[in-house]
């Protein structure tokens, strides 16, 4: 971790989503210190203090693609706001792939969230 995240927060998350993960529509980090959160997509959360250097983050729909019936893929559509809306330098490095084995960044940054969208151009081509 870099020296000037360590100094005060008990735990980072970078890149993630945590968005309708609780009963009550909060996500609760249950701790009495400070976290480092970068780039995450958080929906609404309760019982944290964010560290002072926490930033980038965002409280809003995913726009996950369709994918059909008991279809758990979590893929990003294109016009969701979480493509290229990562960091590429979270503390402890980036992945050099993502959860299905593709390559972590397309684009100019990284997608918030396990999956990165793959297609640059709608059509393929423009």
């Amino acid at each position: 971790m870099r020296a000037e995240y360590a100094r005060s927060a008990h735990y980072t998350l970078s890149n993630n989503i945590l968005w309708n993960n609780n009963a009550n529509n909060a996500v609760d980090f249950h701790a009495d210190t400070g976290h480092l959160l970068l780039n995450n997509d958080i929906g609404t959360s309760a019982g944290f203090t964010a560290d002072f250097v926490s930033a980038g983050n965002l409280s809003v729909d995913p726009q996950f693609a369709p994918c059909g019936f008991l279809c758990f893929s979590y893929r990003l559509a294109r016009s969701s706001p979480l493509v290229d809306a990562g960091t590429n330098t979270p503390p402890g490095g980036l992945a050099v792939s993502d959860i299905y084995s593709g390559p972590r960044i397309v684009g100019g940054a990284v997608d918030i969230g396990a999956v990165e969208l793959d297609v640059l151009f709608a059509d393929g081509f423009q």
